[in-house]
């Protein structure tokens, strides 16, 4: 078994809404969860709709050339 995946995430924000984001999760041998990343990968999106259309638009910047500074 892999020791890490990425995995979706729902929290409570200090505002008390809930956020979903993509997070690094670690497992032990047996397959339970050891922790995860402090921070999302992604943006905090307010649903799972959000969050997949956020991903749609990051995806979306492999169609353009690459900004160099």
């Amino acid at each position: 078994m892999n020791n890490w995946n990425y995995r979706v995430i729902s929290r409570t924000n200090e505002t008390g809404q809930v956020e979903y984001g993509i997070y690094e999760v670690f497992y032990f041998d047996d397959g339970s969860v050891k922790g995860w990343t402090k921070e999302s990968l992604t943006p905090p999106s307010a649903s799972l709709a959000e969050l997949n259309e956020d991903l749609k638009l990051m995806l979306a910047a492999y169609e353009l050339e690459p900004l160099h500074f």
